[in-house]
């Protein structure tokens, strides 16, 4: 609500928050995906049969060239998702107004204005 971040103007604050964690939670859903293929990978097939609907996920994933295009699809979302929550979440505080954020000092608060801060979130 202070315009204090590099979040599109026309976008609510609300909105922003909304939208900042349901793309951490599809970022997530995307990493556990690609965790479970790789670890099903090699699942004897009598564990996998327990288990019809993995069965067909994986004979759908595991048939072709269907896992490389999902891993490139899975990406290239990754890394769209990504630039939007930077964007959501890098600052934009002048520098010497007083105004930094949580009171801190200017020369961390230039540190805080150059976006790693937003990728530091999104890594973790």
């Amino acid at each position: 609500a202070q315009g204090k971040t590099t979040a599109w103007k026309s976008i609510p604050t609300g909105a922003s928050i909304a939208i900042f964690f349901a793309l951490m939670g599809f970022v997530g859903l995307m990493e556990r995906m690609q965790i479970s293929l790789f670890a099903t990978m090699n699942l004897p097939e009598e564990d996998l049969a327990k288990h019809p609907a993995a069965t067909k996920t994986c004979k759908l994933a595991f048939s072709g060239i269907n896992l490389q295009a999902l891993l490139i699809g899975r990406q290239i979302l990754v890394t769209l998702c990504m630039f939007v929550v930077a964007k959501l979440s890098s600052l934009d505080v002048a520098i010497g107004t007083g105004e930094n954020i949580f009171g801190v000092s200017d020369s961390v608060q230039a540190f805080f204005n150059t976006g790693l801060l937003g990728a530091i979130i999104t890594t973790i």
